[in-house]
């Protein structure tokens, strides 16, 4: 199996917070886990480009790809799926 890297966003329904009871409650140990239980866990698998930006250094270097004017995240080079006004994914 291929390693990956989990990151990103969650979403959720409200009734996430049927899992976290209290202040004492962890997303990761106490909902997560539950909804992996019950198969209400998902997970996309992202193929494309993917870059944090959680510094400065990380922002400079993707400033530095944006001026090269070749962004593996825009146009022809992006691998993600482009949505027509009105149109959903489900």
């Amino acid at each position: 199996m291929k390693a990956g890297l989990t990151g990103g966003y969650f979403v959720f329904e409200p009734a996430i917070f049927d899992y976290l009871v209290d202040d004492g409650s962890y997303l990761e140990r106490d909902a997560l886990e539950a909804l992996a239980e019950h198969g209400e866990l998902m997970a996309y698998k992202h193929d494309g480009f993917w870059q944090c930006m959680d510094t400065l250094r990380d922002k400079r270097h993707l400033e530095a790809i944006w001026e090269t004017g070749n962004a593996p995240w825009v146009g022809e080079n992006n691998h993600e799926i482009q949505l027509q006004k009105g149109e959903q994914v489900c």
